[in-house]
């Protein structure tokens, strides 16, 4: 059984990944002199989560939800991609690159002393949604969520040249599926994940998480062999 599910997740990752490239291929081939479209993020600074409670918990949340609703299949985010996002952003030459790893390394120090030079911890409990398009776990509100704010809002400001002014504030979630990820007519039928199918996760205690680096990642570059994205670089905390 457990290959089987395995082997489906492998499948709808790697299906998702193709339609990925294709909409860069898109995107690249878009006329350079259109300065008003809003360009998509492709990088991202997040934090792994690796706590196999956690992972655990995710994992048999959305096996319930499927077998309740079996058409939101392919609106899971496998969790060996599991993070919270710090900073999104779009990163257009390999120069652009470049640039953002020399300022996310040299914002070492700072982000070790807003985290006070020690691997700071934080807890992962309960459901949410946006807009019933993202089920999501949520960050109890406590000093370390605090502290995830504080690095999330300077490596925003340090970013702040590859960042489109209107991206939206931290929000700090877990995603655990989201409909984005679906195609075709199914994504027409179903519009939206229905809170019934969940009702009874919505106060799950997660588990704690420790944050021992922080990662500037690739959206669409080859994954890890483990699963996780492609690391451009890292800050290790403590």
């Amino acid at each position: 059984m457990g290959k089987n599910i395995k082997t489906t997740e492998d499948s709808n990752e790697k299906d998702f990944e193709k339609r990925k490239r294709k909409k860069r291929k898109k995107k690249l081939n878009d006329e350079p002199g259109d300065k008003t479209r809003k360009l998509r993020p492709n990088y991202f600074i997040g934090v792994r989560i690796n706590n196999p409670q956690i992972l655990g918990k995710i994992r048999a949340i959305q096996n319930i939800v499927v077998g309740r609703e079996t058409q939101l299949s392919k609106t899971i985010v496998p969790f060996s991609t599991s993070h919270v996002t710090l900073s999104v952003f779009h990163l257009k030459e390999k120069d652009d690159l470049k640039r953002a790893c020399t300022v996310f390394h040299n914002s070492v120090d700072q982000i070790r002393n807003i985290l006070n030079n020690e691997p700071p911890q934080f807890t992962v409990a309960g459901v949410g949604n946006f807009r019933h398009q993202v089920m999501f776990a949520q960050i109890r509100d406590n000093n370390g969520l605090e502290l995830l704010t504080k690095t999330a809002e300077y490596l925003d400001n340090q970013m702040s040249e590859f960042r489109n002014s209107e991206d939206k504030a931290f929000k700090p979630h877990l995603t655990i599926m989201k409909l984005s990820k679906m195609f075709g007519a199914k994504r027409f039928k179903i519009k939206k994940i229905s809170p019934s199918l969940y009702e009874d996760f919505v106060e799950t205690n997660f588990g704690d998480e420790i944050i021992n680096r922080i990662e500037l990642l690739s959206m669409l570059k080859p994954k890890q062999r483990d699963g996780y994205y492609h690391s451009e670089a890292e800050i290790c905390i403590g």
